[in-house]
């Protein structure tokens, strides 16, 4: 038996929170034949009579209701995931470009550089040629040279 879509329970939720088809078409931007046609394969794939279908609109049935009420535990997680998964992408991201030596150097002791509880997320270029500050290549370069052009800060380590 095929499984009902996770598109065709949001529409299912349309119709189901806004009363009929017409307030889902205007929620979703689909016709509300379109939207009619989903929710008749959604009760044949679920196996269920979901609303019934009268003059004012489609009100739910009572496997409706529990469908419902499965389908907001759904929007819930797969909210929470959206929030888990966003969560990362909001962090600033430090890019710093090093030798290949000083590369393997701070993956070795890369504990001592970043934890995961910092408030941005390192991305770790290795670069053997000079770094662009002009064009954003890196924001930090540790090299073992003087850097030959560029308005740049300086700082000569231990």
């Amino acid at each position: 038996m095929k499984d009902a879509s996770w598109d065709d329970l949001q529409l299912f939720f349309h119709v189901a929170t806004g009363g009929g088809l017409s307030a889902a078409a205007a929620r979703t931007g689909l016709s509300a034949p379109t939207i009619g046609r989903r929710m008749l394969a959604l009760e044949r794939v679920t196996g269920r009579s979901l609303f019934s279908r009268g003059p004012t609109g489609y009100l739910l049935a009572k496997d409706g209701q529990a469908l419902l009420d499965r389908v907001r535990l759904m929007q819930d997680a797969a909210r929470a995931i959206s929030d888990w998964r966003g969560e990362v992408l909001t962090l600033p991201i430090v890019s710093t470009a090093t030798d290949s030596w000083t590369s393997r150097f701070i993956a070795d002791h890369l504990a001592n550089v970043w934890t995961p509880k910092d408030s941005f997320r390192m991305c770790y270029k290795t670069r053997d040629t000079g770094v662009d500050f002009t064009y954003r290549e890196a924001h930090i370069a540790i090299s073992h040279s003087r850097p030959e052009s560029g308005n740049v800060a300086i700082r000569r380590s231990v």
